[in-house]
Formats: structure tokens, C-alpha cells, sequence
């Protein structure tokens, strides 16, 4: 792995196993490792009162390595690392986040962005 400049990753990390104690992280980081496969996981998003949506995805980091101390603490320290030009060639997309203090205008966001 060649070393981020500190502000922008070249590398999407997922971290394994979110609030899970240290010996099934290290499972599930095994498992990828011996699959090749990450695990989708799915996540339901509510906008607005009347659009549930509900996808399995995975997720992934661009937090540089030398930042992601803080984000260790809340995610997992067990993590693998990816290109994430190579990923973005696979359809990795970003992810938008949305505030609670625009929740009224989350719906229409949502059907802007899908439209």
C-alpha cells in the first residue's frame, strides 16, 4: 500500500464488525480474506414518512490511515483496504448524508436524487 498525503485517501477501508468483540472481527476479516466476498448488510432508510427504502450495501472509509484513529474507536480497528479508484471503476458510489435539521426536505432530496 502506497502512503495518502494525509488529506485525501487513495484507499476505501471497510472496517469489520462494528460493536462486535474482538474475536468475531477477527472471524469476519478472516472470512473476507477467504471468500474474496464482502458482506452486504441491509440498511432501511425512512424519508419524509412515506418512502422506505431498503438496500444491502456495504460500507466503506476514505478517511486517511493516519486519521482514523477516532473512527477505529466507533467502528472497528479490523479494517481492509482497497483502491478506490479501482472500487469507483466497480460502482462504488459516495454516500449522502442527511441532517435531521433538513428533515422535512429529505423526501424530495431523495426523489431528486433517484429521479
Amino acid at each position: 500500500m502506497t502512503h495518502d498525503n494525509g488529506y485525501i485517501s487513495r484507499y476505501l477501508i471497510h472496517w469489520a464488525g462494528k460493536g462486535k468483540p474482538e474475536k468475531e472481527r477477527i472471524g469476519i476479516l478472516s472470512a473476507i480474506a477467504e471468500t474474496c466476498r464482502l458482506r452486504l448488510t441491509e440498511n432501511n432508510f425512512f424519508f419524509d414518512g412515506s418512502i422506505d427504502v431498503r438496500e444491502r450495501m456495504v460500507c466503506f472509509t476514505d478517511v486517511p490511515l493516519v486519521h482514523s484513529s477516532e473512527h477505529c474507536k466507533k467502528y472497528s480497528s479490523f479494517g481492509i483496504a482497497f483502491s478506490k479508484l479501482a472500487l469507483m471503476n466497480y460502482g462504488a458510489q459516495p454516500v449522502f448524508y442527511f441532517s435531521h435539521v433538513l428533515k422535512s426536505d429529505m423526501g424530495t432530496i431523495y426523489r431528486f436524487i433517484i429521479a
